[in-house]
């Protein structure tokens, strides 16, 4: 099971103490597709801490509800309200659109150059656009795909791109 800082599936939102659950609620990304899990990390105290699932549920579009392995009690659960989830790189995911949970993030090249800041990702049909804003405060638009993006740190709240050349001449 490793862990995977950069596909945020959501926040746990409420603790169900009668049947030993937690509901997440799902990030916006992955709404409609919700992935087949068998794990989870759940980030408490800003460390990621690995869950086996006994079971889950969808509940309409944006709410997940889960049964951790061994955590069935409302004392065991109350610690996780509030927390992020974090799925496993064994998550079925379908494309680049995991990566919501990006903005604030510095930005830095393939040879450690700072860009700039994660303003927004634009979610243009067929074509994904990271808005990053320079120290010079001019707008930045690179297309945002898995293959271009080369490392993220989720404690470190920083991106490294890879830029195919020429890209920054027509910005």
């Amino acid at each position: 099971m490793a862990y995977s800082r950069n596909i945020l599936l959501g926040k746990i939102i409420k603790v169900n103490a009668r049947n030993g659950t937690v509901t997440v609620g799902v990030t916006s990304s992955f709404v409609d597709n919700i992935p087949e899990m068998e794990s989870v990390f759940v980030e408490i105290d800003n460390r990621p801490i690995p869950f086996f699932i006994d079971e889950s549920e969808t509940r309409g579009n944006d709410l997940l509800n889960l049964k951790l392995a061994d955590y069935n009690t409302a004392d065991k659960l109350k610690e996780f309200n509030g927390c992020r989830v974090f799925l496993t790189s064994g998550g079925v995911l379908n494309n680049e659109n995991c990566y919501e949970d990006l903005t604030g993030f510095s930005v830095f090249d393939e040879n450690g150059n700072k860009m700039g800041t994660v303003n927004s990702i634009i979610q243009n049909p067929g074509q994904w656009l990271l808005e990053i804003l320079s120290p010079q405060k001019k707008e930045i638009l690179l297309p945002f795909h898995k293959d271009l993006i080369l490392e993220t740190d989720s404690i470190k709240r920083i991106v490294v791109i890879k830029i195919p050349e020429g890209l920054l001449d027509i910005n």
